[in-house]
């Protein structure tokens, strides 16, 4: 949805959600106002929390494959 009002902001993140598209989802969140951002908090943590742990298996991945 376009627009920058916070219902179209997350309208696309819940739309890079459900693609697999973390990262976009969180650039969308980054651009809420700080009262929206601080609700959404929690959420925020576990993604980044998810990054992390994604990336990490995937580099996993990556070394037990070239051995």
């Amino acid at each position: 949805r376009e627009g920058d009002d916070p219902d179209a902001i997350l309208s696309r993140a819940e739309a890079a959600v459900a693609d697999g598209q973390l990262d976009q989802a969180l650039n969308d969140i980054a651009a809420l106002p700080d009262v929206a951002q601080a609700a959404m908090s929690p959420w925020i943590d576990r993604a980044h929390a998810r990054q992390v742990a994604v990336t990490a298996a995937d580099s996993l991945a990556d070394s037990l494959n070239s051995n």
